[in-house]
């Protein structure tokens, strides 16, 4: 059985503005240091005129992993998430999918990004899926918060260069 997963967050800035963050490599990357640590790398980033692809990799500390999955994983486990948004009537759509290289794991989710009369309003929308029985109920628990906390970071991060015009440091 899968566990859902839902993170809204808003913008004060259209959607065009927070996507144009997105396409900015530099920011992606700042922003994938800043919420998963200096070892995250952003794989790919692939900026075309109706799309935007975006692959990012980095540690998984063994300490924040359920303890099966603890001993499955190797010590230098990585995390990956895929981003792919296009463009739509209203704003834009992307699909992300987040796994655990080694592990029967992954998040996959939707996200919409569309206009507000005060900016833009960002919703997540997915499951966590680990095909292991009896803790894999568990493991997805873990996966949906681990992803709940770092889209949260994610969006503070753009919200801060939104309403400043600085990257956090």
């Amino acid at each position: 059985m899968a566990t859902q997963l839902t993170v809204t967050q808003s913008f004060p800035a259209p959607p065009e503005a927070v996507l144009d963050l997105l396409r900015d490599r530099e920011f992606v990357t700042a922003c994938v240091q800043s919420v998963n640590g200096p070892d995250a790398l952003v794989v790919a980033h692939e900026v075309f005129e109706t799309r935007l692809i975006v692959l990012s990799e980095s540690p998984v500390p063994a300490s924040i992993l359920p303890g099966p999955m603890r001993n499955m994983l190797p010590s230098n486990a990585r995390g990956t998430k895929s981003e792919t948004w296009t463009s739509t009537a209203g704003g834009y759509c992307a699909e992300i999918e987040i796994a655990v290289t080694g592990a029967p794991a992954t998040v996959v989710a939707e996200a919409t990004l569309s206009a507000t009369a005060t900016g833009s309003l960002l919703s997540i929308v997915g499951t966590a899926e680990v095909k292991i029985p009896f803790v894999g109920p568990k493991i997805e628990k873990m996966m949906v918060d681990q992803a709940s906390e770092r889209l949260d970071a994610e969006g503070e991060f753009i919200n801060a260069r939104l309403g400043t015009g600085t990257v956090p440091a």
